[in-house]
């Protein structure tokens, strides 16, 4: 049968690919906050002994954390989004997925810029340059994830109906992933002055 070609199947290793992140990106942030403040301990306390030990190596990691973290929170809309909207038939829950997820990106956002400032942790220019990056890109790819959930219609051959989404998110996650990689090389180097 010349001619007849499946679904492609990189839409759908896309949108997996974030999915995972996003995953990460919620442990990570679980790691670092949730558990320390459900066992009375100070957060971000495995993460600190990493950095101290670690040496170069250590801000190597603290880097590739903050930007699995990063990334991650930013790959919630879309990710996961566009799954639970391949599983979700009724037409008018499945335009709740992306405002759902949204407001629990700006709440894990929220969240954070209240902890940096409460604990004083940075300087106010500090905070100004990389929160500013970070922010830029985790929202930039979750306001691309929300418009393209907004009128997406799933379909049994899923790649068919992920193609035009995915092209579409593909070089906004890029963006993303210089704003908010670069907002981590930021924040590793002001780390290191720190504690130098």
């Amino acid at each position: 049968m010349e001619g007849v070609r499946g679904p492609p199947r990189a839409p759908v290793a896309f949108i997996v690919m974030l999915a995972l992140l996003a995953g990460a990106g919620l442990a990570t942030g679980i790691e670092d906050v949730a558990i320390p403040s459900l066992t009375g301990k100070p957060l971000f306390e495995g993460l600190r002994e990493i950095v101290e030990r670690g040496g170069p190596l250590g801000y190597a990691y603290l880097f590739l954390h903050i930007l699995i973290h990063n990334l991650g929170i930013a790959c919630l809309v879309p990710g996961v989004g566009f799954i639970a909207a391949h599983f979700e038939k009724c037409p008018e829950k499945r335009r709740l997925i992306g405002p759902i997820l949204g407001a629990g990106v700006l709440l894990a956002m929220s969240t954070a810029s209240l902890w940096v400032i409460m604990e004083g942790v940075y300087s106010s220019t500090a905070i100004l340059v990389f929160f500013a990056l970070e922010c830029a890109g985790v929202l930039l790819l979750t306001w691309a994830g929300m418009r393209a959930l907004r009128g997406y219609v799933p379909t049994r051959k899923w790649g068919w109906s992920l193609f035009e989404p995915a092209s579409r998110l593909a070089p906004v996650f890029l963006a993303a992933g210089i704003l908010i990689a670069l907002a981590a090389f930021i924040e590793v180097i002001y780390v290191a002055r720190l504690s130098a």
